[in-house]
């Protein structure tokens, strides 16, 4: 699907949506997000259908910011995974900061 980060940027525009596979936050883990707004910084999300949600009322209501780090920064799966780590060089679970699952559009959750 997403092979590298000029592609994962094409992919994560306004109204895309996505799971967090990992995060440093465990309670994100399983969470869905869609995106409110991005820009050439990074992209700010959402927690879709629950506009009560902390998200929404983030950076004057765009969303939680995650911005765009270097391509060696980013790791690119099997099966749609994105992964982001704090390193460049040591790409391990400690430096882990997230992980989303893409989803092809009309894709069902697992």
């Amino acid at each position: 699907m997403v092979k590298n980060l000029s592609q994962l940027k094409r992919y994560l525009t306004k109204g895309a949506e996505f799971k967090f596979a990992e995060h440093l936050s465990w309670e994100c883990i399983g969470e869905w997000r869609m995106v409110n707004y991005a820009d050439t910084t990074g992209f700010y999300t959402v927690v879709p259908n629950k506009p009560d949600h902390y998200s929404h009322e983030a950076n004057d209501g765009k969303g939680l910011f995650y911005g765009w780090r270097k391509a060696s920064f980013w790791e690119f799966r099997e099966n749609g995974v994105c992964a982001c780590y704090s390193s460049d060089v040591c790409k391990t679970p400690n430096n882990l900061f997230y992980s989303i699952k893409l989803f092809k559009a009309g894709e069902q959750s697992e």
